[in-house]
């Protein structure tokens, strides 16, 4: 006798375990950052957390080291022109896509220019590779590592 409900069972259960095993590795990503720039410097805290958009994420500046923290994004365009650095969201549209937030934009707040961004997490280091580049295919472009702030 053939039951073929069970079958069925363990694809709902795969699929159950798939979805969780996606929002874990999503989770990952979630928190606060500590942005290292290039030379080595701290440059700010980056909170990387779910938008209200589904299946999108967003990184906000909480503090910037070595400057006042009521600095403005003076070299910013439209909206953010003038507006304080500390609360802005300069990170957005980024995609949850095969391990990687993917898709997204990022704004140096020091020169106002808008880059495509990528995010990638390293678990052995707990820490994110962020590229920021002038191409979508983000070959033309740095990568700074950003690490988990404790």
């Amino acid at each position: 006798m053939s039951y073929p409900l069970v079958g069925l069972n363990k694809i709902y259960v795969l699929f159950v375990f798939t979805l969780c095993s996606v929002s874990t590795m999503a989770q990952s990503y979630l928190g606060v950052w500590e942005q290292i720039n290039n030379d080595g410097q701290k440059g700010a805290l980056v909170r990387i957390e779910k938008s209200s958009r589904a299946n999108t994420y967003v990184g906000t500046i909480i503090h910037v080291f070595r400057y006042p923290q009521d600095i403005l994004c003076t070299h910013c365009k439209g909206d953010l022109h003038n507006k304080p650095v500390v609360g802005m969201q300069f990170m957005y549209d980024m995609e949850y896509k095969k391990g990687e937030l993917v898709n997204g934009k990022i704004i140096d707040v020091k020169t106002g220019k808008t880059y495509y961004t990528k995010l990638s997490y390293n678990k052995q280091d707990d820490a994110l590779l962020m590229r920021a580049s002038v191409d979508a295919s983000g070959f033309i472009g740095e990568t700074q590592v950003w690490k988990r702030y404790k």
